[in-house]
């Protein structure tokens, strides 16, 4: 073989070229590469198997963790205090069964909602979600002939927690119509929803879905809401799914391929929580504020979506909902333990804002106008002579306090059923 290179004063040159020696030089060069790919191989194989290994364990650990956890019980008396209950729902989250886990995404026409035909079951705790994404049961998106269809909105007190049956939705459809034949329970609550959400939920599918009577129970979550600076969650996450998709950064696929992975990790999972466990620091004190202007947001809010209701000839129920701290003589030994955790472990005032400002939005909202259609009622004087545990913390309700305010709302439903 030759090989030719070019000389400025003689010209282009040939010379031979030793084609042993070139073939031996990629025979070296490809040994070298073959070795070095063998080795990453065997090197990767070798994580990967140590990785598997650790979820393998990962996995057991939780499987053993999950044994130990006793059924939830309904009252929360059995829990012995708050303390217990606390320990319990630790237990859960340890054992990757965490009540709320993957329960809700991102809608572009509701912010949040809940994730279509999740189901949750564990012991005695059944958390579902139907094909449409409300909880519970499958119903015909086309409402049926002589069926009075009822719609229930709000955050997780609304949605439930532990048990499909311990409910408002559930106690409430037992309360007008156990078969369902005639009159039809919806639960259309969602976790962390927010009075914008509730607004949007309302527009963009309830409206649409034949609601003879639409029922929104909040207040708690939007007045606590009030101390923070605002975060519209559906305009985050649309920034985030944007950036995914619009702008798609190294930097940005890779934290979010990242977290999907440690999700459907049991390891990290478990790591994650240890290392939030140890570093956990004692809470700073948690003051909160409401003010004048928080409650007139949240009775304004009301009002726009009475005005919305009325506007599309729609019957609808605006609750204000009770909170641990008002509303109630004689608190239970657990509620008593409830506060006691307040003010000496999270040193929250919160319970004494609630005692302070409940009977002044409650006034507010009684005092909003009603008409055929749309009425504003204060619910949160509805456990005023119960003894037993309505709470289960300072805004969420025990099974006891879901059935007390189902059965508040029937004797409303009622009224509006004698009207047709």
């Amino acid at each position: 073989m030759v090989d030719g290179s070019y000389d400025f004063y003689s010209g282009y040159q040939l010379h031979p070229v030793d084609s042993r020696a070139n073939l031996s030089a990629w025979t070296i060069y490809l040994h070298a590469l073959l070795s070095v790919m063998k080795k990453f191989a065997a090197g990767f194989l070798l994580t990967a198997l140590f990785f598997l290994c650790l979820e393998g364990m990962a996995r057991l650990y939780l499987s053993i963790q999950a044994k130990k956890i006793t059924p939830c019980p309904e009252t929360m008396e059995a829990f012995g205090d708050y303390k217990g209950f606390l320990e319990w729902e630790k237990q859960l989250d340890r054992a990757g069964q965490g009540l709320y886990y993957g329960t809700t995404d991102y809608s572009s026409t509701t912010g949040l909602w809940n994730k279509p035909n999740f189901s949750k079951k564990f012991k005695n705790i059944d958390l579902s979600f139907n094909s449409l994404g409300f909880r519970g049961k499958e119903f015909p998106l086309q409402k049926p002939k002589n069926v009075y269809r009822i719609f229930l909105v709000g955050a997780s007190t609304v949605q439930g927690a532990a048990n499909d049956n311990w409910t408002i939705s559930h106690y409430l459809q037992n309360e007008l119509d156990p078969s369902g034949e005639k009159i039809q329970v919806i639960n259309a609550g969602v976790v962390g929803i927010t009075a914008n959400n509730e607004l949007d939920l309302i527009v963009n599918k309830l409206l649409k879905m034949q609601p003879d009577l639409i029922i929104t129970i909040d207040g708690s979550l939007d007045l606590y809401n009030s101390n923070f600076p605002r975060l519209s969650v559906s305009n985050k996450l649309q920034q985030i799914l944007d950036g995914l998709v619009n702008a798609p950064r190294f930097s940005t696929l890779a934290a979010f391929s990242i977290r999907s992975l440690i999700r459907k990790s049991q390891f990290f999972k478990v790591l994650f929580q240890r290392l939030q466990e140890a570093s956990a620091a004692k809470p700073a004190a948690n003051r909160v504020t409401l003010s004048k202007e928080a409650v007139h947001e949240y009775v304004e809010h009301l009002k726009n979506v009475k005005a919305i209701l009325e506007a599309n000839n729609a019957t609808g129920l605006l609750i204000f909902q009770p909170a641990l701290g008002a509303g109630k003589k004689s608190l239970s030994l657990y509620e008593q333990s409830v506060i006691t955790y307040q003010d000496e472990i999270d040193r929250s005032n919160w319970v004494d804002e609630v005692r302070r400002v409940w009977p002044l939005v409650g006034h507010e909202v009684s005092s909003l106008p009603r008409n055929h259609h749309v009425g504003a009622y204060d619910f949160s004087q509805l456990f005023l002579n119960e003894k037993g545990s309505t709470y289960s913390d300072t805004q969420h309700y025990s099974p006891l306090g879901d059935k007390l305010i189902a059965k508040g709302l029937e004797i409303l439903i009622r009224k509006e059923l004698k009207k047709k």
